[in-house]
C-alpha cells in the first residue's frame, strides 16, 4: 500500500460519541443481548486502525441509519 494514494474502505456500524441515531443505539443493545458484545464507537475505529498503522481519513454515517462509511490509510 502506498501512502498518500492506497485508501481503505470500511462499511459497518461506527456510532457516533454524540448524538447517535435510535437504530444505531438499538443495534448496539441488540448485539450486547445477543452475543454480550457490542459495536465499535468512531473512537474505537479511530484506536483499532491506528493500531495497525492507518489513519482515518473521514467517517460518514449514512441519514437515520446505523451503517458508515470509514475511509482510512496508511498513516
Amino acid at each position: 500500500m502506498k501512502r498518500g494514494y492506497s485508501k481503505i474502505p470500511i462499511n459497518d456500524i461506527a456510532i457516533p460519541g454524540e448524538g447517535a441515531d435510535s437504530i444505531s443505539t438499538a443495534v448496539d443493545i441488540i448485539m450486547l443481548a445477543t452475543f454480550a458484545s457490542r459495536e465499535r464507537t468512531e473512537a474505537d475505529w479511530t484506536k483499532l486502525l491506528e493500531s495497525v498503522g492507518l489513519r482515518v481519513l473521514n467517517i460518514w454515517t449514512y441519514e437515520r441509519g446505523a451503517w458508515s462509511l470509514t475511509e482510512a490509510e496508511p498513516a
